[in-house]
Order: structure tokens, then C-alpha cells, then sequence
């Protein structure tokens, strides 16, 4: 039972990765200004991740590990353990957006008056229509730890829209976001 549990929040939690692909996610980073990139050489993965459950890997931890592993290699970069130089966690959070716009539809207006002066009677009549939209704002964000002082060098955060056809292509959407979000990734200062 613990499984099924594990695995249907891990489904979720790719499910939420996906939003942020659906429109073009919008994709933020930070670093910490005094770390040197250039003497990072090595990583691995904080365990558990944040984005697994009940001490299983969800299936959204495999492909982002996967596409974090591409991206850091492509730096020259290699996985070591058990003491890398950085730690790399993944977080995922979903958000309900409901957004309403109201506009006119139709109106009637009848009024009597005497030659335009004296008293004004009338009716006045307005249709409008009201549309409420919900949306799915999904979160991916990668933060990057040096192990040795224990402090948060890097981190990027993709937002975006979570759609059908996102949950349904995360082994695809992961690798696009993950790589626009290492778009945003320090170059190491030449040695």
C-alpha cells in the first residue's frame, strides 16, 4: 500500500513538472556571488530528494536526475560519491489559479422626460457575462548545494502552465526545461 502511495505522488509530483513546459515556462535563477564554479568538479543527488515519497524515487526524481546529469556533464563535470563537491535537490510544488473578466453582453436604456428639463424617469437594463478560468501553475526548481560549507550556491525555478499534454510527455518536457534553466548556469571563471 505504501507503495502505490509513493508512486501516485510521485505520478503527481511529474504531473507538476509538466505544467511549467505548457506555455514556455518562465525561468528564474540565483547564485551565490562569492562561490567559485570553477572548482566544482564534481556532484551527486541529496537523499532523499525532496521530490520523492515515502522512501521511494518517483518517476518525475528519474528524469530529472537524468536531465540534471546531462546538463553537468556537458560542464565537464562528473557524478562522484560518497563526497561530492555539490549536492543537488529538486522541489515541485502546483498552485490552482482561478482568474474571472466580466464584460458586457447587451444593455436597454428607456427614459422620459420633459424637453430635457424636469424630472427624468426611466429603466435601465445591463447584461453581462462573467467567464472563470481555473489554471494549474506548476514549480520545478533545482537548487545547487556546496557540501563542504553546506550552503546553496545555485538555484533555478521554472514556472509555467501545467496542461494534459505536459503530465502526459514529462520524459520529454524534463530535458527541454532542465535545459533552459541551465541556460542560467555560471560559467566557471577560467583557472
Amino acid at each position: 500500500m505504501c507503495h502505490r502511495i509513493a508512486l501516485v505522488a510521485g505520478v503527481l509530483s511529474l504531473t507538476l513538472l509538466l505544467a511549467a513546459c505548457a506555455s514556455g515556462p518562465t525561468i528564474i535563477a540565483n547564485q551565490d556571488p562569492t562561490a567559485d564554479f570553477s572548482a566544482y568538479k564534481t556532484y551527486g543527488f541529496v537523499s532523499p530528494l525532496s521530490t520523492d515519497r515515502a522512501g521511494v524515487q518517483a518517476i518525475l526524481s528519474g528524469f530529472l536526475i537524468n536531465a540534471t546529469e546531462a546538463e553537468l556533464n556537458a560542464r565537464g563535470m562528473q557524478r562522484a560519491a560518497p563526497d561530492p563537491d555539490l549536492l543537488i535537490d529538486f522541489v515541485v510544488s502546483t498552485q490552482q489559479k482561478i482568474r474571472s473578466s466580466s464584460q458586457p453582453s447587451s444593455s436597454a436604456t428607456v427614459h422620459r422626460g420633459r424637453g430635457g428639463y424636469g424630472t427624468w424617469g426611466g429603466y435601465s437594463m445591463s447584461v453581462s457575462t462573467t467567464t472563470v478560468t481555473q489554471t494549474t501553475e506548476g514549480t520545478v526548481a533545482i537548487d545547487i548545494i556546496d557540501r563542504k560549507r553546506n550552503q546553496l550556491v545555485w538555484e533555478a525555478a521554472a514556472i509555467g502552465r501545467v496542461t494534459d499534454k505536459t503530465r502526459e510527455n514529462l520524459q520529454y518536457v524534463v530535458p527541454a526545461v532542465v535545459s533552459e534553466m541551465f541556460k542560467k548556469y555560471p560559467v566557471p571563471r577560467p583557472e
